[in-house]
C-alpha cells in the first residue's frame, strides 16, 4: 500500500505542475509573438502542449520539434507560480482522494475504478500504441477518435504515467490549479465575505465530483470559461475576435466539445460589440476562416464520431425532478433527489441576474439550461459547469452585485452543491468529500488574505476527516489483482499484432460486458470486450454478429482466422469456470489465459 500511495502522490502532484505548464506555455508564445491577449493564454497554452503530446506520440524522432514548441513556457512561468503554490495543496488533496478511491488494481489491492474511467485509461493506453492510425483497443477494426482526445494526448506522452491514475488523479489535480491560474489571469482578490457566500457554488463547478475522472477532457475545458468571458465583454477588434473564436473552438474539439454552444453565446456579444466599428466587407473577410474551421471541423466529427448523434433525444428535466421527489415518498434517495435540486439552483440563479440585469452571464446560463433541460443522450453538463465559473467571476468581480443578491446566491449556490454531491454515483459520503475539497480549491485560489485562505484550508480538512472517517465506500470492487495479474500477462506473452478473445463481454452495458473497459490497458488488441463506446451502441446487427463470432471462437467451434486473419496469433482470456479453447500459458483463481495454436 506504501508504494501505491506514493503512486497516487507523484500523480497529483503531475496535475498541478501540467496545469502550470499549460498556462505558462500560453502567456510564454503570447509574450515571443508579442500578442497581448492574455485573455487567449489559455487556450493558446493547451493547442500547444496537445500538439507536442501528439508529435512525442508520433515518432521519438519529433521529440525535439515537441521541446521547441514548449520552450516558450519558461518566458511565462514566472506569471504560474504564486496562484499555482496557493492552489497546490487543494488540488493535490483532490487528486490524492480520487485517486485513492478509484486506483487500479495491483497484485495486492483491489480497486473501485469502473466504467468511463476505464474507458479514457484504455483510449490512453491505445494512444501509446498508435495515434496513426488511432485504434480502439475494444473493438477490433474500430477507430478511436480525435474528438476530446487531449487529455489522452498529455497522458499518453508521458511514458511513467499510469493511465487509471492518470483519470483518477493527475487530471483533478489539473482541474483545480487550471481554475486557481484562471481566477489569476483576471486579477481576482475575494473578501472574507464574498468566499462564505460563494462557497456551496464553487462545489458546482462539476456536475458532480468523479465526474472529472469519467470524463477527463472536462478538466481541459473548464479553464476556456475565461476565454469566453473576455470575449463576451471585452472590446476587442474584429481580427482578435476571429483568432480567438477559432482557438477556443479547436480546443472545445479536443476537449468537451459541447462547449461551443457556450462559445456561439460568447461570439454573439462579441460580435455585438462591433456594430458601428467596422464595415461589413472586412467583417466577412474575417468570418471566412471562422466558418471554414468550423465546416471543417463538423466534418471531421460526422466522419469520424457521427454516430454519436444517434443517441440524441428530447427530454424535459423538471419531469424528471419532479419524479425524483414522488418516488422520496416511498425511500430515500439521494440521487433521485439530485435533479430536482439541479432545476431550483439553476432557476435562483437565473433569477438572480435577472434581477440584477445582468444579461452576459445570464445568457451564458440560459444556453446551459436549454441544454441540460431539452436534450437526452448526451450530458450538456460542461455548459453548466462554464456557467458557473462565468457566475463566479462576475460576482467576485462585481462585489456590489453579490451584496445586492446575496440571498438567491447563497440559495443557488446552496442547491447547486447538494444537486453535485447527492448525484455523484461513488456515494454520498464520497460525493461530499470530494465536492469539499474541490469547492475549498475553487475559493482558495481568490482568497484576499491569508486568514481567509487558512479558515479554508482547515474546513476543508475537517469535513474531509469527519465524513471520511468511516471509509469513503463499502460495497464490492469492481476489479481485483486477478483482473490485474491476467491482463498483465496479455502485454506480456502477446505479441504487438497478436489478438485476444474474451468471455469478459456480452450484450449488457455493465462493467462485466458492454461497459468493460479495462482489458484496453493491455495495449493489445481485444476483438470485442467493451462495445458502449463504439458504434456498436447504434448498431444492434453488427454487435450481436461480433457477439456470436466471439463467443464461437472462446468455446473452439469456430477457427480464429476466419474472424481475424490478419494476426500473428491468438489467444484467450476466460474466467476459469467457463467453455473455452487453447492451451493455458497462465492461469489466477478467476482467469486463465490460453493459447490458440
Amino acid at each position: 500500500m506504501g508504494e501505491l500511495t506514493a503512486t497516487i502522490v507523484a500523480h497529483a502532484v503531475l496535475g498541478v505542475a501540467l496545469a502550470a505548464l499549460v498556462w505558462a506555455t500560453g502567456y510564454g508564445w503570447l509574450a515571443v509573438t508579442r500578442r497581448r491577449s492574455a485573455w487567449l493564454a489559455y487556450p493558446v497554452g493547451l493547442l500547444v502542449c496537445v500538439l507536442a503530446a501528439w508529435l512525442v506520440l508520433v515518432s521519438g524522432w519529433l521529440v525535439p520539434a515537441a521541446l521547441a514548441l514548449l520552450a516558450p513556457a519558461a518566458f511565462g512561468v514566472r506569471r504560474t507560480i504564486r496562484p499555482t503554490l496557493a492552489s497546490a495543496p487543494f488540488a493535490a488533496g483532490l487528486g490524492l482522494a480520487l485517486g485513492s478511491l478509484l486506483h487500479g488494481p495491483t497484485a495486492d489491492e483491489s480497486s473501485h475504478a469502473y466504467g468511463d474511467l476505464l474507458f479514457y485509461a484504455a483510449k490512453l493506453a491505445s494512444a501509446r500504441e498508435s495515434v496513426v492510425p488511432f485504434r480502439d483497443l475494444l473493438v477490433a477494426g474500430e477507430s478511436s477518435t480525435y474528438i476530446e482526445a487531449g487529455s489522452t494526448f498529455l497522458g499518453a506522452a508521458l511514458p511513467f504515467v499510469d493511465p487509471i491514475l492518470f483519470q483518477a488523479t493527475t487530471i483533478p489535480a489539473l482541474l483545480v490549479t487550471a481554475l486557481a491560474l484562471g481566477f489569476a489571469s483576471r486579477g481576482v482578490r475575494a473578501a472574507d465575505w464574498q468566499l462564505a457566500a460563494l462557497a456551496p457554488l464553487a462545489v458546482a463547478v462539476v456536475a458532480y465530483p468523479t465526474w472529472i475522472t469519467e470524463s477527463p477532457p472536462v478538466a481541459l475545458a473548464l479553464p476556456l470559461a475565461f476565454s469566453l468571458y473576455a470575449l463576451a465583454v471585452s472590446r476587442l477588434e474584429l481580427g482578435e475576435i476571429a483568432f480567438g473564436v477559432v482557438l477556443v473552438g479547436l480546443a472545445f474539439a479536443l476537449t468537451k466539445g459541447f462547449g461551443v454552444i457556450e462559445l456561439g453565446v460568447a461570439a454573439c456579444f462579441a460580435a455585438a460589440g462591433l456594430r458601428g466599428r467596422v464595415e461589413t466587407r472586412r467583417a466577412l473577410f474575417y468570418a471566412v476562416p471562422v466558418v471554414v474551421t468550423a465546416v471543417a471541423a463538423f466534418a471531421f466529427f460526422a466522419l469520424t464520431s457521427g454516430w454519436l448523434t444517434e443517441l440524441l433525444d428530447f427530454k424535459f428535466l423538471p419531469d424528471t425532478a419532479i419524479d425524483g421527489l414522488w418516488a422520496q415518498r416511498d425511500h430515500r434517495d439521494t440521487q433521485g433527489a439530485a435533479p430536482a435540486l439541479l432545476v431550483l439552483g439553476e432557476l435562483l440563479l437565473a433569477a438572480m441576474f435577472a434581477r440584477a440585469r445582468a444579461w452576459v452571464p445570464l445568457a451564458f446560463l440560459a444556453a446551459a439550461i436549454a441544454g441540460t433541460w431539452l436534450v437526452g443522450g448526451h450530458g450538456f453538463d460542461i455548459t453548466l459547469g462554464i456557467s458557473i465559473v462565468i457566475a463566479l467571476l462576475v460576482l467576485l468581480e462585481e462585489p456590489a452585485l453579490l451584496r445586492a443578491q446575496l440571498p438567491l446566491v447563497v440559495a443557488a449556490g446552496l442547491a447547486l452543491a447538494l444537486s453535485s454531491m447527492f448525484r455523484d454515483i461513488s456515494g454520498l459520503r464520497a460525493g461530499i468529500v470530494f465536492g469539499v475539497v474541490l469547492g475549498a480549491g475553487v475559493v482558495a485560489a481568490v482568497a484576499g488574505s491569508r486568514r481567509a485562505y487558512a479558515v479554508v484550508g482547515v474546513a476543508a480538512v475537517l469535513a474531509a476527516a469527519v465524513v471520511a472517517g468511516n471509509g469513503l465506500r463499502d460495497d464490492t470492487p469492481t476489479l481485483t489483482p486477478a483482473h490485474y495479474d491476467i491482463w498483465r500477462e496479455v502485454r506480456e506473452r502477446v505479441p504487438g499484432d497478436g489478438i485476444v478473445f474474451t468471455t469478459e463481454t456480452g450484450p449488457l452495458i455493465n462493467g462485466e460486458q458492454g461497459w468493460n473497459y479495462y482489458p484496453g490497458v493491455s495495449r493489445r488488441q481485444v476483438y470485442l470486450a467493451g462495445w458502449s463506446s463504439s458504434p456498436l451502441l447504434v448498431e444492434p446487427v453488427e454487435r450481436n454478429r461480433r457477439l456470436r463470432l466471439n463467443d464461437e471462437v472462446v468455446t473452439g467451434r469456430r477457427d480464429p482466422r476466419s474472424v481475424a486473419p490478419e494476426r500473428s496469433a491468438y489467444f484467450v482470456v476466460a474466467r476459469r469456470d467457463s467453455a473455452r479453447t487453447g492451451r493455458v500459458v497462465h492461469a489466477n483463481e478467476m482467469f486463465a489465459l490460453y493459447e490458440i495454436p
